[in-house]
């Protein structure tokens, strides 16, 4: 035993040392389905996180800054099928090299949740950011384009095979049409930034159908959250918002349901259709 100790650790140093990826076997993962969740250290994201391991599924949770998630951190130390690694979906080396560490295994769920609201004033239109416009972008309609991108032969060889994405109704542009709704003023790149990744996801479900994938488009209503917060304090109004656990448990719900009928369809959290 001491000799296949000495061995293996041998191996790792000599793996290390030629700079080859480190690859995590899907074996020691348990049993059960397996949930990557992007921006899962806060609000919506990090609910998913909490719910999904309740349920005893197998879940990487993705972080921008680890380190500084500490309820997320505390969480993985109470469900050991919890696995919280460093990602920033607008990193193109980070997206890779966590794909490749993954290398092999099946996720069933892919859910891009990552999201920024970016500031108000930056994007106003009488004071518009072109760094901020860059970054909104970048984070929204990038991200996860380019997670699924990386992660599609994981989900494509898995038992369920979802794609999904937390979007928004402010990015729907009949809402936004006059008569359509309230989403029309404030906030242009986050919108923006949502009505892109919804025609990106739209164009995903064309070229992942091939493959037997599923793709999910979802809204949330104004759920309690530091982004809810940060809308409040943008608009100086106290705004009623949805807790998050019901929301979350709502989502859940109709991620379970996903399927033929439904992939490629923008719909909110209770499962009704959400104008393009």
């Amino acid at each position: 035993m001491t000799q296949v100790r000495r061995m293996t650790s041998l191996l790792l140093l000599l793996v290390l040392g030629t700079g080859a990826p480190v690859v995590v076997a899907q074996e020691g993962s348990g049993d059960g389905p397996v949930v990557l969740v992007t921006g899962s250290n806060r609000g919506i994201g990090f609910e998913f996180v909490r719910q999904y391991a309740e349920l005893g599924w197998n879940v990487i949770a993705t972080a921008r800054t680890p380190d500084r998630a500490t309820d997320l951190q505390s969480l993985a130390g109470e469900y050991p099928n919890v696995r919280v690694e460093r990602l920033d979906v607008t990193d193109v080396g980070q997206i890779q090299a966590l794909a490749r560490k993954y290398d092999g295994w099946s996720i069933d769920v892919l859910l891009n949740n990552a999201g920024v609201l970016g500031s108000a004033s930056g994007q106003a239109m009488d004071g518009l950011d072109s760094d901020e416009f860059h970054r909104v972008m970048a984070v929204n309609a990038f991200g996860p384009l380019k997670v699924t991108q990386a992660f599609l032969d994981h989900v494509a060889r898995s038992d369920q095979k979802k794609v999904v994405t937390i979007t928004s109704g402010s990015g729907s542009l009949g809402l936004a049409a006059p008569g359509g709704g309230a989403y029309q003023a404030g906030f242009v790149y986050y919108r923006a930034s949502k009505a892109a990744v919804n025609m990106a996801m739209l164009a995903l479900h064309a070229h992942a159908s091939e493959r037997d994938v599923l793709v999910g488009l979802y809204t949330p209503p104004f759920t309690e959250s530091d982004m809810a917060q940060e809308v409040r304090d943008a608009l100086g109004r106290d705004m009623a918002a949805q807790p998050v656990d019901e929301v979350v448990r709502a989502l859940v719900a109709r991620i379970g349901e996903l399927d033929t009928a439904t992939s490629g369809v923008f719909m909110t959290y209770e499962g009704n259709p959400v104008p393009w």
